[in-house]
């Protein structure tokens, strides 16, 4: 029978951000303890893969084959195909290029029907070793029939954000291992037992360190940001002007905005729409792919009728559970966020004004509040 060993952190919800201090204790239901190690470990992880057939299939093996096919494959019968090939999960070093997962080829052609590529990326962020002292006194440990051992370890700065996504995840964990006496059968000998305990990290982004995140940010139009709605818009073009009090925000936080336009066009702008996307992208073996999701969206504003021009606000909440970008210091993980206000004409066609968003963690500089305080409309 082993013995019990349980971890205890003095924050029930084993939360904590960079710079703080982790504190607790062991649970040990023995006093005959000759080691005590803890290990404070932190990585991220990205995986994916992708399947290709036909032509694209010969492709990637041709592309991939010199550099990851490096292990011998053994052909198995396939209900599906002729012949089907399946390669060992290979181990991966440090250049970490894609690792072939399944191939299957064509019995009369021996041409590549279909394979299937693999690929990862890791990075550590922390690993920690703190041992612990132990008594050193053996008759005295043997009295000794539980403890609760103390432990504090202050943690490093820059260390991304826990989670858990589609194609990746940042995992942080205390492992204690204890090494104890073992007397069974009058032979005393040391036996070493090892538990985990994962914690959370809530990552920081200073936003007064980003450059411009708390300046007011306004995207030109004429210059950059306007755009014909219709091929029949020979005569003049719908204009929007983008304006933010600043371009860097906490979650929970609302987004304000003013939106002002001119339509020289005779197309009736008939929707007009604001939304905070954010943009996942997942970095491995020197490629990347991404997700997208729509974090909120603002009413439909009124419609613009030829001739109009004016402005109008609107305001767009931060989601509370929004991850701050890039996770804080995560390299193979990239979190993005932008501001995309939409305009869509009678036509169909759409003239769009984007604006990057930085999610952080601490509170703006006083006096930035990003408010809009004006509004003007004519015709």
């Amino acid at each position: 029978m082993g013995i019990k060993i349980y971890i205890t952190f003095d924050n029930s919800h084993a939360i904590y951000r960079p710079e703080e201090f982790i504190r607790g204790s062991i649970f040990v239901n023995t006093g005959e303890i000759t080691q005590l190690t803890l290990t404070f470990h932190g990585e991220g992880n990205v995986l994916w893969r992708e399947t290709k057939f036909g032509h694209d299939a010969q492709n990637a093996y041709d592309q991939h084959n010199g550099r990851v096919l490096r292990s011998s494959s053994k052909i198995h019968p396939s209900s599906t195909s002729p012949y089907h090939i399946s390669s060992p999960h290979l181990s991966q070093s440090e250049d970490r290029w894609a690792t072939q997962v399944d191939l299957e080829r064509n019995r009369d052609t021996n041409e590549i029907e279909k394979i299937v590529l693999e690929f990862q990326n890791q990075e550590t962020y922390l690993h920690a070793i703190q041992n612990i002292p132990v008594p050193i006194n053996p008759e005295e440990s043997k009295n000794i029939m539980e403890q609760n051992i103390p432990f504090s370890f202050k943690l490093p700065t820059n260390l991304p954000t826990s989670c858990e996504l589609t194609h990746g995840s940042v995992k942080y964990y205390l492992e204690v291992c204890v090494t104890y006496k073992n007397s069974g059968e009058g032979i005393s000998h040391d036996i070493s037992e090892c538990v985990k305990e994962p914690f959370h990290i809530l990552g920081t982004l200073d936003l007064s360190r980003v450059n411009g995140s708390l300046r007011p940010f306004v995207v030109e139009n004429r210059e950059h940001f306007y755009s014909f709605l219709c091929l029949c818009l020979r005569g003049g073009e719908f204009v929007m002007r983008m304006s933010l009090g600043r371009s860097g925000y906490i979650p929970g936080e609302k987004i304000s905005f003013e939106l002002s336009y001119k339509n020289d066009t005779r197309v009736t702008i008939k929707k007009v729409t604001a939304r905070l996307v954010e943009t996942i992208t997942y970095i491995a073996e020197g490629k990347k792919i991404s997700e997208v999701k729509e974090m909120c969206e603002v009413p439909h504003f009124t419609k613009i009728f030829s001739g109009d021009k004016g402005a109008c606000l609107g305001q767009l909440p931060v989601s509370h559970n929004a991850l701050i970008t890039d996770l804080g210091g995560c390299r193979i993980i990239r979190v993005r966020y932008a501001f995309i206000v939409t305009a869509i004409g009678s036509c169909g066609r759409e003239a769009v004004v984007e604006v990057p968003i930085t999610i952080g963690e601490r509170a703006p500089i006083p006096g930035l509040t990003g408010e809009m305080t004006s509004v003007k409309q004519s015709n």
